[in-house]
């Protein structure tokens, strides 16, 4: 990083003397140049991103700036606005905090950052852009989607919507990474974090968590691919991570220097060696006599005939513990997953698989059209979980005909019943929201109270009321056992509902709901009746507690935007009803485009909003309240 701010002042050097000699004129910063705003074009975005409802920036930083402080995925600090006159959504960086609390101060010069850019549909189903690199020049800029996909860093079984900036695509875009299984994503990479340093950081995340795929052969391939010296990478992760390095016990994933040098075929330690002095020697030169074979005459062949081959193939995926990865099925990127045809079952084992509990997995059938089938116990969704008493050999055995999965082994139990030690909520955590824990599964703050056999509750008070609050139940301070909803959407209030085990995030929306300022929200789960094995009978209630005014479109007033609203305001325009002269809430609930008047293009604004796909306006948001 010190060299590339060298260079950098250096080009700065050339440049100012260039314009004593040459006449050049140095101009002030322009408006867009002082600009602290990203923005993003969400005007042309996929079908499947729906219709685009709230816009989030997830912004961290890469290389040169230690003081940013990392906010909550789709928190409220990074909630975009969006600007009236161009529709772009924008994150103004002079909003980012710093670790202790302060203003950043923006972003810094000479520091590399990378961004995401999400979005909540009216459907409350979620979509994101690759992670983007990002620097100081890029301000003022707009992100927009190119229309191709790129791996997943994180998780290589994941694809991402790939993105890049409308006006520095040549310095910055889709950011290149290098995953969980070694492999190099190609892209931009950040300018001042060298090639070595990015390797270091590679091995840091992963050469211990994923000690079976980051070889020496994986790790050399790397180092060429990126064009990094492995000593330049050993020097550089000795460098990076020395506080990690001289806390073992607090950092176990750390891999030792040891392990490094090995892993980079590196010897760190200067050896000096005399220098030795061999006499020559002189062989008797040796005659070979030569040899006559004589030809053979072999019988004609049959060449052999070709089976037609079955291109399906299964894969087991589950946890990193047993599989080495992290869920994935894909037979290219886990081919050692990959399983064994039997007769009529296939057969992938695992050996020596260590001492554990809730073990989890499911077959995933990969077909010849590219097409994947995750397959769980008895063919449900629900994951095979069983637990390993004492180290075995794990063997897992799938019939495509019954759809039925075997998991044997001299110690393996299934797990047919869920134990529950304590239950904790788990989401993007700011403020009271879940006492400031952002996805915190073993969060001490957010266990719940058994207030009843098997039912468990939490309150949190003071809650700024906000759209996107996102939360799951979680079991024993594990992901392998959560509840959400079907599909990642709205938490219904005020009733009891049911969940679906291990499924997706569930929302409070507490602004279209017309609560404003602060809330306390109360949350219940009851496993009273879940059936562990069928994944059913679990239930949730959502309480919430504070002042609520009315809503744009909401004419009844009832908090629910529906076709009657709609038709109360077409009555009202039409002067078949009427609305009391001092009632001006009422008035600002009916003027769906606050125009200052309520006509037929309110109703129809209603209109659009309850069928959805449509730009509203504010239609379901809060009225001003004077």
């Amino acid at each position: 990083m010190k060299k590339s701010s060298k260079v950098l002042s250096l080009v700065l050097a050339v440049l100012m003397a260039v314009s004593c000699f040459s006449g050049l004129t140095i101009f002030s910063a322009s408006a867009e140049e002082t600009d602290t705003k990203i923005y993003f074009d969400a005007t042309n975005l996929p079908e499947e991103w729906g219709t685009t409802k709230t816009v989030f920036c997830h912004l961290y930083a890469v290389a040169g700036d230690d003081t940013l402080a990392e906010t909550s995925w789709q928190g409220k600090a990074e909630k975009c606005k969006q600007d009236t006159a161009t529709g772009l959504y924008y994150f103004d960086t002079a909003a980012l905090k710093s670790t202790d609390g302060t203003k950043h101060g923006g972003l810094h010069d000479n520091a590399d950052y990378a961004v995401i850019f999400s979005t909540i549909d009216t459907k409350s189903q979620g979509h994101q852009t690759c992670n983007v690199t990002l620097g100081k020049p890029c301000l003022g800029d707009t992100i927009v989607l190119t229309g191709g996909m790129v791996e997943n860093t994180e998780d290589s079984s994941k694809m991402d919507f790939e993105a890049t900036w409308k006006k520095n695509s040549d310095n910055y875009g889709p950011k290149a990474g290098i995953t969980s299984l070694g492999n190099v994503v190609d892209g931009y990479y950040p300018v001042y974090l060298s090639r070595a340093e990015m390797v270091a950081q590679a091995l840091y995340n992963w050469a211990v968590k994923n000690a079976e795929k980051y070889t020496a052969e994986v790790v050399a391939k790397i180092c060429t691919q990126v064009q990094a010296e492995p000593m330049d990478v050993y020097n550089a992760y000795a460098e990076m991570y020395a506080t990690q390095l001289a806390d073992p016990v607090t950092y176990p994933l750390c891999a030792p220097l040891t392990t490094i040098a090995d892993l980079l075929g590196v010897d760190p330690t200067p050896t000096t060696e005399e220098p030795t002095t061999e006499e020559p020697t002189t062989e008797e030169p040796t005659t070979v006599e030569p040899t006559t074979v004589e030809p053979t005459t072999e019988e004609p062949t049959t060449e052999p005939t070709t089976e037609p081959v079955d291109e399906t193939k299964y894969v087991v995926a589950g946890v990193e513990a047993l599989t080495g990865y992290t869920w994935v099925g894909d037979p290219a990127a886990a081919p050692e997953n990959v399983m064994t045809k039997s007769g009529d079952v296939y057969t992938k084992t695992f050996t020596a698989v260590p001492v554990g509990k809730d073990y989890q997995l499911k077959v995933v059938e990969n077909a010849a059209d590219g097409s994947q089938k995750w397959i769980g116990y008895d063919g449900t969704d629900n994951n095979v979980t069983f637990n390993v008493n004492d180290i075995c050999d794990v063997t897992v055995t799938y019939n495509p005909s019954t759809n039925k999965i075997d998991v044997t082994g001299d110690s393996v139990e299934i797990v047919t019943d869920l134990a529950v030690d304590y239950i904790t909520v788990v989401g993007n955590g700011s403020d009271n929201w879940l006492n400031g824990d952002a996805w915190v599964v073993d969060s001490e703050k957010n266990i719940m109270t058994e207030v009843s056999d098997k039912v468990y509750q939490i309150t949190f008070k003071d809650v700024d009321s906000y759209e996107n609050y996102q939360f799951k139940f979680a079991a024993n301070g594990s992901w392998a056992a959560n509840w959400g909803l079907e599909e990642q959407g709205n938490a219904p209030v005020g009733s009891d509902f049911d969940l679906a085990f291990n499924a997706q995030n569930m929302i409070i929306d507490t602004v279209s709901l017309g609560y404003v300022d602060t809330v306390d929200i109360t949350i219940t789960l009851d496993l009273t009746n879940f059936n562990y094995l069928a994944g059913t009978g679990a239930k949730a209630n959502v309480k919430i507690d504070g002042t609520r005014v009315p809503l744009i479109g909401d004419a009844d007033g009832d908090y629910s935007i529906t076709v009657v609203d709609a038709t109360t305001i077409q009555k009202i325009a039409i002067n078949l009803m009427s609305i009391a002269a001092d009632d001006t809430n009422a008035f600002k609930a009916c003027d769906a485009n606050e125009d200052g008047r309520i006509s037929i293009k309110d109703a129809t604004l209603v209109q659009k909003y309850i069928v959805g796909g449509y730009e509203t306006g504010n239609v379901g948001s809060p009225i001003s309240v004077d």
